[in-house]
This record gives structure tokens, C-alpha cells and sequence, in this order.
């Protein structure tokens, strides 16, 4: 008899750590980003979300092992009575198709989009590395989930390294 792999929506745990710091090298490899990826950075900021009651990593697994996430915390941004949550970090990787994991992102911001109504938020907002093409493909995904865009983040580099 065959095993039955199930697809589950769950907060992070500290026995997940070595998955999670294979997952952020992977997103870190596909961010394109011009700095070379740290395992302790990674580790070290995953290791306080796990602990900040104000802080969530959702993971999404296959075989109970975490194949994406998303990572936020509620913040006062806006300088309100009540708390906005923010994902700053939302990836799943899927490089042999599993059917299960399709849509898989999706799935993370729902989970996301409950803690933070659970947690009092009135609003949720997501950062994203764009380049290229991509923002055209964000911008239809996320009209089709009912987000608006709201704010831009712009980057100068201070320091040549």
C-alpha cells in the first residue's frame, strides 16, 4: 500500500529550520540579488519570527517537509490604534510540479490574510522583489485576490561593497 502525502498549511516550527534555510537559499538564488545569500542572516531572522508573538512564518508542506512560506508581522505603519500586517518574505518552490502544491502562494496569503484578522489587523500588505516582466504578473494576481497597489519602495545604494 502506497503512502499518503498530504499538503498542509501550518506555522513554522524550529524542527523545520534546515527546509527554511534551504528554501530562502533557493529564493534568494532566484531574487536575483546583487549580495551573496548568508545562511546565519537567514537563520538568525527566521529564529526571531518564530519567537515574536507579533510575527508569523507560515510554511506549506508536502510530505510533512516545508516546500514555501510566507513570513510577516503586524506593524502600526500608519500610526494607528490598530495593527497592519505585512508579509515580507512570500516564496514556494516547486521545481517538479507537484499538483499539490499548486497554487501554493495563494494558499500561504490566505493563511496569512487569518492570523492577521485573528491578531486584530484591519489591512494586510505584501512587499515583492519585481524585475523585469514581473509586475505585470503580480498586478494581475493580486487584483484577482482583491489587493490594491498602495505603496513603492524605492533603493539607492549607499555603499559600493
Amino acid at each position: 500500500m502506497g503512502t499518503n502525502k498530504l499538503t498542509i498549511i501550518r506555522p513554522a516550527q524550529f524542527e523545520d529550520m534546515p527546509h527554511l534555510l534551504e528554501l530562502g537559499r533557493f529564493e534568494h538564488r532566484e531574487s536575483g540579488s546583487e549580495y551573496g545569500y548568508s545562511m546565519a542572516t537567514c537563520e538568525r531572522m527566521l529564529q526571531m519570527v518564530l519567537l515574536d508573538t507579533q510575527a508569523i512564518c507560515i510554511v506549506i508542506t508536502y510530505d510533512n517537509k516545508p516546500h514555501g512560506y510566507i513570513i510577516g508581522g503586524l506593524d502600526h505603519i500608519d500610526m494607528s490604534l490598530k495593527p497592519m500586517a505585512i508579509a515580507h518574505k512570500w516564496y514556494v518552490h516547486n521545481p517538479e510540479s507537484i499538483p499539490q502544491l499548486n497554487n501554493g502562494g495563494a494558499k500561504l496569503l490566505k493563511a496569512f490574510e487569518h492570523w492577521a484578522i485573528n491578531l486584530g489587523a484591519t489591512d494586510t500588505m505584501i512587499t515583492l522583489h519585481t524585475g523585469g516582466n514581473s509586475v505585470k504578473y503580480y498586478e494581475y494576481a493580486f487584483n484577482q485576490m482583491g489587493y490594491d497597489q498602495n505603496r513603492v519602495y524605492y533603493k539607492k545604494r549607499l555603499l559600493d561593497v
